[in-house]
């Protein structure tokens, strides 16, 4: 999903690729991104945070 945007796309096209409403994504998107020097970074799971 981070990917998907980080790549450009907006919150509806990547909604409409997962299968998932557009406000689910976007919560998402908000949840597990934070702002760093202008520009989205996502937070990856490691598998040691699992």
């Amino acid at each position: 999903m981070a990917r998907l945007h980080s790549a450009g796309q907006s919150v509806r096209p990547v909604a409409a690729a997962l299968h998932r409403q557009p406000p689910v994504v976007s919560r998402e998107l908000k949840r597990t991104t934070s702002a760093v020097a202008g520009h989205c970074e996502a937070r990856l799971a490691r598998p040691e945070d699992a």
